[in-house]
């Protein structure tokens, strides 16, 4: 569906109403209901297996839409697995920048990205992480 609609698709409309989907929330989930409508095991391996892969994923015609899904998918997956926590607005800090999924394909977006907003707010993002890694003093190592 993946490629049918945003790799292959001819217009944006088509690949926007598949980022649409992929982040639809339940808005009005309570807390022990699922939030998302994807599952987080299929969410985990839409990101993994089609975001994070330039088999799928073109970095260069990625638009604003698909940058915005890639980006809340990013925040999702790695809050899920404790590798980042959100602190505010738009804002996280990162606990273990070496288990980020998703980072090298940020980069990706980051270099290769003919859409210069779709470049501006991913390279924004890398600075947000790198500016937000929680560093361990050695006292509390031991």
């Amino acid at each position: 569906m993946f490629q049918l609609m945003v790799t292959k698709g001819v217009t944006e409309y088509e690949s926007n109403q598949l980022f649409n989907l992929i982040t639809k929330e339940n808005e009005t989930a309570k807390s022990k209901e699922r939030r998302f409508l994807l599952d987080d095991k299929v969410r985990n391996q839409v990101f993994e297996k089609i975001f994070c892969s330039n088999k799928y994923l073109n970095f260069d015609k990625m638009n604003l839409k698909g940058f915005s899904c890639f980006k809340k998918l990013f925040m999702i997956v790695n809050e899920e697995d404790k590798v980042i926590e959100p602190t505010r607005e738009d804002r996280i800090s990162v606990i273990n920048l070496n288990n980020l999924k998703g980072l090298n394909t940020l980069w990706g977006i980051a270099v290769y990205s003919e859409v210069n907003k779709v470049k501006e707010l991913s390279r924004d993002f890398l600075v947000d992480i790198f500016l937000n890694v929680k560093v361990k003093s050695p006292q509390h190592r031991k």
